[in-house]
């Protein structure tokens, strides 16, 4: 009777143990499918929260990308200063530029991460976020964008887009174009209020799950051809549209904030400003300059010189 009680028990021990086994063999199995997944997913796990980029399970990094809305402090580049507010009434003309792998995956003034292939601006005044109407005034393609940090990091470029808005707006290629600036009035007061709602401590008290942001590290999609961009390629949707440009408005070319008249008189050297009107007038302690009317295909080329010549603080009117 014993023997049968000693190799009853013996067989209890074995099928406990097997039990424990396969129920520790599954659950290896399903972290293999999560880790499977993912790979799949290019390496990134996203919740209502946190995001957790994994590459190749070497480590990881957990960073809070909730947005914030952000104004901040006055501050300055290269002796100008810029002062951060609302301006629901923004509009500017100037040039803009465009930012690539340097700033992909890096995290936004206003705690979001960068990606170089949504539609996204860096600004310097603007509140973060806001929306705004980003117009080549070139070929008349507009888009909209959402401006999430500040830049660009000079005083020569009034906006910095993300590599796939110099696509789409047909300006990868020479790196650069003469764009109007308008923000969005309403969407940005409502973005406002949506951000400000998701940094709330409470918020996630009030619903069950809070909205979330894919991000991508990798796999950027090289392409040099901004003619093969097209809205499909795009996760998120796309507003562009093309405007008619009248190619016979008129620029000024103002370059502001110079000390003295000699500094600003200094400007009648330049022989490349031979041919149009320069106008000087005085604004309380400081002068500014005013080059034109100008047509449209003479601003680029002037605006370019004159950066070359180390002017700080240049801004581009149109009449």
């Amino acid at each position: 009777m014993q023997s049968k009680i000693n190799l009853f028990f013996l067989f209890f021990l074995i099928f406990f143990y097997s039990c424990t086994m396969q129920n520790k063999e599954f659950v290896t199995s399903v972290i293999e499918k999560k880790n499977i997944i993912i790979i799949e997913k290019k390496n990134k796990i996203i919740d209502k929260k946190n995001i957790v980029i994994n590459n190749n399970n070497i480590s990881t990094e957990i960073q809070n990308i909730i947005p914030i809305y952000h104004i901040g402090d006055p501050y300055f580049i290269n002796g100008i200063k810029y002062t951060p507010k609302e301006d629901y009434k923004y509009v500017e003309y100037g040039l803009a530029s465009f930012y690539d792998k340097e700033l992909h995956g890096v995290k936004t003034a206003n705690n979001e991460i960068n990606k170089v292939t949504d539609l996204l601006a860096r600004h310097k005044t603007l509140p973060l976020p806001s929306v705004v109407k980003i117009t080549n005034l070139k070929n008349g393609y507009y888009i909209i964008a959402r401006v999430n940090d500040r830049g660009p990091i000079n005083n020569n470029n009034i906006i910095e887009v993300s590599r796939k808005i110099a696509q789409l707006l047909r300006f990868y290629k020479s790196g650069k174009a003469i764009v109007k600036v308008e923000i969005l009035n309403d969407e940005s007061k409502q973005l406002k209020i949506v951000t400000k709602s998701m940094s709330n401590p409470q918020f996630e008290d009030t619903i069950d799950a809070a909205p979330i942001t894919n991000i991508n590290i990798t796999d950027l999609g090289e392409t040099n051809n901004e003619e093969l961009v097209s809205i499909k390629d795009f996760e998120q949707p796309v507003e562009i549209g093309l405007e008619n440009i009248n190619k016979n408005s008129l620029y000024y070319i103002q370059i502001k904030n110079l000390k003295t008249k000699q500094e600003a008189e200094k400007i009648n050297d330049f022989t490349i400003l031979d041919d149009y009107k320069i106008d000087i007038q005085k604004y309380i302690d400081q002068y500014s300059v005013f080059i034109g009317p100008l047509q449209n295909v003479d601003v680029d080329k002037l605006f370019n010189s004159l950066i070359n010549k180390n002017y700080k603080n240049i801004e581009i009117i149109l009449k």
